[in-house]
């Protein structure tokens, strides 16, 4: 059997309750100041809790050479039938020539809703894996594979997705968090 390294019990990054419920936005407050439904929303409590995960889990160290947006979106949507919880979008030329990101880190207001504080901490971490930088140096995208895979089993347990549980138990990992 492959073993992730155990990790201590469930710890916030930023202290607290791991079993707290965390509360995104809900759907009303995805409006403008005309009063319109917006998609995104952006979000300075997970600004804050991914600027600790930067400065204290190593698997995120090029995290800090690029400039990050962290925002809530309304709706997750699905990809493959599961609930697509958040995602990491590179920014093109233009897109960083209006708004000066490298990245944009969403998670998923509806999804999240009623999960607990450990929970959006892990989905967050999974998010910002998909952050990496060519041999140049410039931005792009690290697809989901085994290694953000294992860096998150080894962070948060298996458990805290149900594809990564899944690919977890496939590769015969024990649980980070038992």
């Amino acid at each position: 059997m492959v073993t992730a390294e155990k990790t201590q019990a469930k710890k916030l990054i930023a202290g607290g309750n791991p079993d707290a419920p965390f509360n995104p936005p809900t759907e009303e407050t995805f409006v403008n100041e005309d009063g319109e439904k917006v998609e995104f929303m952006e979000a300075d409590s997970l600004t804050r809790i991914a600027s600790l995960l930067v400065e204290r889990r190593p698997s995120l160290g090029v995290v800090r050479n690029f400039d990050v947006m962290y925002a809530w979106r309304r709706k997750g949507g699905s990809l493959h039938g599961l609930p697509r919880f958040g995602s990491t979008v590179r920014l093109g030329a233009l897109d960083k020539w209006l708004g000066e990101h490298d990245f944009v880190v969403w998670l998923a207001a509806d999804h999240l809703n009623g999960a607990t504080a450990w929970k959006v901490e892990a989905e967050l971490f999974t998010a910002m894996c998909a952050i990496g930088a060519t041999p140049k140096g410039l931005p792009t995208l690290n697809y989901p594979d085994f290694s953000n895979y294992h860096a998150v089993i080894q962070e948060y347990g298996s458990k805290v997705r149900e594809e990564i549980r899944v690919l977890a138990e496939q590769l015969r990992f024990e649980d980070a968090t038992e």
